[in-house]
C-alpha cells in the first residue's frame, strides 16, 4: 500500500506543466482515492495490529520460557500434582460427585508468569501461541484462554480441556482460521516441559449455552477449541474436538496447510498484485509519455504520430482490463446464482433398476455392517457443506445406498443409506442403527436441516416433512420389499427426548418408522419428529411396472451390479456454479476482495491520468 501511495504522488508532482492542459482534480475523484485507501486500511488493520498483538504474544511466551528452564523437577512434578487433582475436581463435579481436592486454587494451578500452556496448530501456522487462565475479555485479547470449569490441559483420562479465542476480530486474527481446520489435522499443547498431541475428531457448531456439549466423555483424554461462527456475527460456538494420540505418531503424520486461502495472505496477495500492475502500468506510461515529448521536443511528426498510437493502445489496454475485471465479477456472482439455485433443488433420482429377482438387495447387509453410527461424527453443517456434499452424490448413494423411502403428499423421494457420516445425512435419508430392519420395530432416519438464507428449512432432504400430517403414506423399500407407513405422529421435541430413537416396546413390538432432522438454526436444541405405523408389506416380485414405477424403482435387468444410482453428473458448469456459491458462503471476503480490489487498479490509473 505504502508504494501505491509514494508512486502516485511522486507521479503527480513530477508531472510537467508544458505537457498537457492544467487541470482541476475533480471533488468525486478525490473522494474516490480517498474511500479506496480507507477501504484499504482497514482490510489491512487487522493484520498489523495482529503482528503488533504477536509480539506482545511472544514476549509473554519468552517470560514463560525462562520460567520453564529455571523451574526444578521437583516443582514441575509438584505442579502436574495439583493440576491432577484439579482435573480429578472437575471431573466429580461433572459426574455429581463432591470434589476430592477443595483446597486446589485454579489462579494457581500451572500459572509460570501468567502463562498455563502454549499451542502449536501446524496447518494453520499458530505457534506457541499462550494460553492464560480463564476466559474473560482481557484474557481473549491478549490471545488463548483456558475455560475454567474444564480440565487443565495436562493429559490423562477423564479429561477434557478447553481453550478459547477470538474470531474475526477488528485487530487481531487469533482463531479465525480455526474453521479451516479438517478432522484428522493435529495440534499440540506444551505444558511443563511436555508436548501432548491430539487428533480433530469431529467438528460441531453449537449455542453458547450448550456447555453439555464440552463435558468430559468418561476415559478420554481430549481437548477442545472453541471460538464464535460465523465470525464477526458470533450467533454460535465452533468445537473443534481432539483425542490424545502418540506424539511419536503425531510427528509422522503429513501436515496439509489449511490457511493458504485465510484472509491475511488473500489480502496481502491481493494488494502486493496490485501494486505490482498498478506499477507495471504507471512505469510503460511514463516511459511511452517520455518518448512522446521526446518527439515533440525533436518535432519528429512519425515518432509523435508512433508515441500517440502507443499511448492509446495503452490506454485501450487498461480499459480493456477494467472491463474484463468487471465482466469476471459479474460472471462469478452469475455463477454463483445459478449454483445457489441448484444448491436449493433436491437431487432427482433416475429410477432405481432392482434387477428381475431383486438382486440388488444382496448388497445391503454388506454396506449396513461397514457403516459408521457414531454420533460424536455428526457435525452441524449449513447450505456450503450441502453443496460440497452434493457434488459427490452418485458415489455416496452407490456406496452406502440400501433402499429409498418416497413421500408422494410432499414429493420426498430419497435414497436410504447405510450409517451417519455427514455426507449421508446431506444426500439422502440416514440409517441410525446397524440392527435395524424395515418392518420391525422402530426404523429411525435421519437427514440434515438445511436452512436457507431466511433461516427456515429448506425444501430438500426431509425439509419439508412438517408438512405431514395423519393419515399421509410413507413408502419405503430395502429393493426387496415395500413397506407402506402411515403418519400417526408429527411434533417438535427437545434433543434429550430420545425415547423418539428407541425400540417402541409400549406398543407390542409394533413396527414404526422414525424421520428426524433438526428444526431451526445452526445448533439448535430441537428435532422434528415424524413417526409412521406400518399397515402394509408387498413384494417388488408382486408389484406391476407401473405401480413400482410409481415408486422409482424398475426390475430390467438379469445381472445387476452393486450400482444403485446410474443417472448422470452434474455438468461442469453446475459444479463450478455450486463450488463458487460454496467459497462465497463459507468464504465472503476471501472469495470477493482479490476482485474488488483489482478493480482498484484500472479505475486510479484512468482516474489520475
Amino acid at each position: 500500500m505504502n508504494e501505491i501511495i509514494f508512486v502516485i504522488i511522486l507521479f503527480i508532482t513530477t508531472r510537467k506543466r508544458g505537457t498537457m492542459r492544467k487541470k482541476k482534480i475533480p471533488v468525486l475523484l478525490i473522494a474516490a482515492i480517498v474511500f479506496i485507501f480507507v477501504g484499504i486500511g482497514a482490510l489491512v488493520y487487522p493484520i498489523v495490529g495482529d503482528y503488533f498483538a504477536n509480539q506482545q504474544r511472544s514476549t509473554a511466551v519468552a517470560h514463560y520460557d525462562n520460567r520453564l528452564e529455571k523451574i526444578s523437577k521437583s516443582d514441575i512434578e509438584q505442579k502436574l500434582k495439583d493440576a491432577q487433582e484439579y482435573n480429578d475436581n472437575i471431573f466429580a463435579q461433572q459426574q455429581g460427585e463432591i470434589a476430592p481436592y477443595p483446597n486446589i486454587k485454579y489462579k494457581n494451578t500451572i500459572n509460570l508468569d501468567g502463562v498455563m500452556a502454549t499451542l502449536d496448530i501446524p496447518a494453520i501456522d499458530i505457534k506457541n501461541m499462550p494460553v492464560f487462565h480463564g476466559t474473560n475479555e482481557l484474557t481473549l485479547n491478549d490471545g488463548l484462554g483456558h475455560f475454567q470449569p474444564s480440565s487443565v490441559p495436562i493429559g490423562g483420562k477423564n479429561t477434557r480441556a478447553v481453550i478459547a479465542g477470538h474470531s474475526g476480530l477488528q485487530n487481531q486474527v487469533l482463531f479465525t482460521n480455526v474453521r479451516n481446520l479438517q478432522v484428522g489435522d493435529i495440534f499440540y499443547i506444551n505444558v511443563l516441559k511436555k508436548k501432548l498431541a491430539y487428533q480433530i475428531q469431529s467438528m460441531d457448531e453449537v449455542l453458547p449455552s450448550q456447555v453439555d456439549k464440552v463435558k468430559i466423555i468418561p476415559g478420554k483424554d481430549m481437548v477442545t477449541l472453541v471460538t464464535c461462527t460465523p465470525p464477526g456475527i458470533n450467533t454460535y460456538r465452533l468445537l473443534v474436538n481432539g483425542v490424545r494420540i502418540p506424539y511419536s505418531k503425531a510427528q509422522k503424520a503429513k501436515v496439509t496447510h489449511r490457511d493458504l486461502f485465510s484472509y491475511t495472505k488473500v489480502v496481502i496477495a491481493s494488494l502486493s498484485l496490485c501494486a505490482l500492475l498498478f506499477i507495471v502500468i504507471l512505469i510503460l506510461y511514463r516511459v511511452l509519455k517520455g518518448q512522446y515529448n521526446q518527439a515533440v521536443k525533436m518535432m519528429n511528426h512519425g515518432n509523435i504520430e508512433t508515441s500517440e498510437k502507443r499511448l492509446r493502445r495503452l490506454f485501450k489496454a487498461v480499459k480493456i482490463l477494467f472491463i474484463t475485471l468487471i465482466i469476471v465479477m459479474v460472471g462469478v456472482l452469475g455463477f454463483a446464482i445459478y449454483g445457489y439455485t441448484q444448491i436449493q433443488h433436491q437431487r432427482q433420482m433416475n429410477s432405481i433398476d432392482v434387477g428381475k429377482t431383486e438382486q440388488l438387495s444382496n448388497y445391503n447387509l454388506d454396506k449396513i455392517n461397514r457403516a459408521n453410527y457414531t454420533e460424536s461424527d455428526v457435525t452441524s453443517v449449513g447450505i456450503g457443506n450441502y453443496a460440497e456434499a452434493k457434488i459427490n452424490f452418485n458415489q455416496t448413494v452407490n456406496d452406502w445406498g440400501v433402499g429409498k423411502i418416497v413421500i408422494p403428499s410432499q414429493q420426498i423421494n430419497l435414497p436410504i443409506l447405510a450409517g451417519m457420516n455427514n455426507d449421508n445425512l446431506l444426500n439422502g435419508a440416514a440409517t441410525y442403527s446397524v440392527q435395524q430392519q424395515l418392518g420391525k420395530g422402530n426404523y429411525v432416519l435421519l437427514a440434515h436441516n438445511i436452512p436457507n438464507n431466511k433461516g427456515e428449512s429448506s425444501p430438500v432432504l426431509l425439509g419439508k416433512i412438517n408438512k405431514l400430517k395423519k393419515g399421509d403414506v410413507i413408502y419405503a423399500s430395502d429393493f426387496k420389499n415395500v413397506y407402506v407407513y402411515k403418519v400417526t405422529t408429527n411434533q417438535v421435541v427437545k434433543e434429550t427426548e430420545t425415547q423418539y430413537i428407541e425400540q417402541p416396546q409400549d406398543r407390542g413390538g409394533e413396527a414404526v418408522i422414525t424421520l428426524i432432522r433438526c428444526e431451526g438454526g445452526m445448533g439448535t436444541q430441537f428435532r422434528r419428529v415424524v413417526q409412521g405405523d406400518l399397515v402394509k408389506k408387498e413384494s417388488i416380485s408382486q408389484l406391476n411396472n407401473q405401480d413400482l414405477k410409481a415408486l422409482g424403482m424398475s426390475r430390467m435387468a438379469s445381472k445387476l451390479s452393486s450400482e444403485i444410482y446410474t443417472g448422470p453428473s452434474y455438468s461442469s458448469i453446475t459444479v463450478l456454479g455450486m463450488k463458487i456459491a460454496a467459497a462465497i458462503i463459507n468464504n465472503p471476503m476471501q472469495t470477493l476482495i482479490p476482485i474488488v480490489l483489482l478493480l482498484m487498479v484500472p479505475i486510479l490509473f484512468l482516474n489520475l491520468l
